[in-house]
């Protein structure tokens, strides 16, 4: 399964660019993407330094300054750096865009990061985003639904981030953006996890707790190889299988 995956994803490398030279994300799958696989599409990618979000004094770096990372940048993606993985699956967790960077993100969107707007982006997504105001003035995140969140870096200003200020404030430009997978983090974190099924379906934990135990009408749990037996490698660490009130 592992080869047939590399030989799409070569044949994707090829289809990345239309005739204008508009890099297509969206052809990408991300979810998982590992460093091997984007060695097979690229053998001359190259380490580079990666300026980080600028976590201020309550997180990382206790004097506010940007954490530097490093990433892969590769010559079929102009604009496009790939966070280095720092997993034992050594699966890409993110990627910077910079404001060379323009064609389809991974979601299908048109973006040209030189021409965007802090505005723009907030229209482009609408009521998709939850916007997430940054202590440090010039970030701040947007997380949208379908497990893909969006760190916009802005230019310098002396005005606190606000999402009615700045959704006002059309001459705010981009000067890069990071993007970053939700499936990397679950796939971390559920690594050890149960299975949950709900009315049959399967759903991630995160999804699980929002339950109201009100609206449960069964509860049962599966271990060991009762659970392999009927989910098979999917069980192995357990099965909570739950059915609502109608």
């Amino acid at each position: 399964m592992r080869k047939y995956s590399i030989i799409l994803l070569l044949i994707i490398s090829n289809t990345l660019f239309s005739q204008d030279n508009l890099v297509n994300l969206s052809k990408i799958n991300f979810c998982p993407l590992s460093l091997e696989d984007l060695k097979k599409m690229d053998t001359e990618i190259k380490l580079v330094a990666i300026e980080q979000k600028d976590f201020c004094v309550d997180s990382y770096t206790e004097d506010g300054s940007p954490e530097i990372k490093f990433g892969y940048k590769s010559k079929l993606f102009p604009g496009v750096l790939f966070y280095e993985p720092k997993n034992a699956q050594n699966l890409i967790e993110k990627i910077h865009l910079t404001k060379e960077f323009k064609g389809y993100l991974p979601d299908g969107k048109f973006m040209e990061i030189r021409a965007l707007t802090v505005a723009n982006a907030l229209k482009m997504y609408d009521s998709k985003f939850i916007f997430t105001p940054s202590k440090c003035m010039n970030y701040f995140e947007m997380m949208k639904d379908d497990g893909q969140d969006i760190i916009l870096k802005v230019y310098k200003t002396n005005t606190p981030l606000n999402k009615d200020y700045h959704s006002n404030e059309e001459q705010l430009a981009t000067q890069a953006i990071d993007i970053l997978f939700e499936c990397y983090f679950d796939s971390i974190e559920e690594k050890n996890k149960p299975l949950y099924i709900v009315d049959g379906k399967e759903i991630k934990e995160k999804e699980f707790l929002t339950i109201n135990p009100d609206n449960i009408k069964s509860l049962n749990i599966l271990k060991e190889k009762n659970a392999e037996l009927k989910y098979g490698k999917k069980g192995k660490n357990g099965v909570v299988e739950v059915i609502l009130i109608k």
